[in-house]
Order: C-alpha cells, then sequence, then structure tokens
C-alpha cells in the first residue's frame, strides 16, 4: 500500500482532529501561525523539534508519524 499524504496534510489532520485551530496549536508548538501554517501547505518542512512538539500536543507517535510521511517527505528532493 503506498501512503499518498504529505508530511503537512498529516500535520493539518492531527490539529484539526484534536479540535484546534492554526492560531491555538501555533501556540501549543510555540511558533508563529503563518509558520505553521507554511507547514501545513507543505510550502516548508518543520525541523524535527517542532514535529516532536506537534506529536507531543496531539498524541500522535513519531513511529506513527514517520511511518505515514511519503519519502518525498523524508528525503526531499536536493536542490541546486
Amino acid at each position: 500500500m503506498t501512503v499518498t499524504w504529505t508530511l503537512g496534510e498529516i500535520l493539518a489532520k492531527l490539529r484539526k482532529d484534536a479540535g484546534m485551530d492554526q492560531a491555538t496549536m501555533a501556540k501549543h508548538v510555540g511558533i508563529a501561525r503563518n509558520t505553521l501554517s507554511n507547514y501545513e501547505t507543505d510550502k516548508n518542512s518543520p525541523p524535527f523539534d517542532v514535529i516532536v512538539r506537534w506529536a507531543a500536543v496531539t498524541g500522535a507517535s513519531l513511529d506513527w508519524l514517520a511511518s505515514v510521511c511519503t519519502p518525498r517527505d523524508l528525503n526531499p528532493e536536493p536542490t541546486d
């Protein structure tokens, strides 16, 4: 089975399933709301410490997060 969700889509789903808007989640994770939006729309990739805090706030396991990310999320194409 191929997983087609991006990391941003997963983070957005976790936030919504936790019943939080972007501003509330950003406050819990310790980032700006517009930064959070960029992560959820895959414009930027969050650093590992943000993923750890996101998982802690939503109750998601890091193992689960790693298992549902597409290879593109885990190994982005190098840029020149």
